[in-house]
């Protein structure tokens, strides 16, 4: 049976975002200097949302000397699907049919947009 997901918060997921795009297990001094410069927060601050990520499994910390070297345990897809039903639920109460309308009906969508939801639809095809 698979692991429950965690809820991640906007602050850890610009941490995680950090750690997904990079091929290589990262430094708390490289995620720190990642970070977009009007991010004001502390190096505390930021040392505390890697042992909330740590603590949840989503991080796996590797000692390597005086520091950790941060790498994803869960992929980003994984919790692209997971905040996609939990959107769906909250704002459809469960419909992705009235998601995909309210998306067409407010967004200019391109040939090439429009081109592959039909083929998803057409095939049931799910993106995985």
């Amino acid at each position: 049976m698979r692991k429950k997901l965690p809820k991640i918060p906007d602050s850890e997921l610009q941490i995680m975002k950090i750690v997904w795009a990079s091929t290589e297990p990262l430094s708390s001094t490289q995620i720190i200097d990642s970070l977009p410069k009007k991010n004001s927060w502390k190096r505390s601050t930021i040392l505390t949302l890697l042992t909330r990520l740590t603590n949840k499994g989503v991080l796996l910390a590797d000692k390597e000397g005086n520091s950790f070297l941060y790498s994803p345990l869960i992929s980003e897809k994984d919790i692209q699907k997971l905040e996609t039903k939990n959107f769906i639920n909250k704002m459809f109460s469960g419909n992705p049919g009235s998601l995909v309308a309210t998306l067409c009906s407010s967004i200019k969508l391109s040939e090439e947009d429009i081109a592959e939801l039909r083929k998803f639809l057409d095939g049931g095809k799910k993106n995985d």
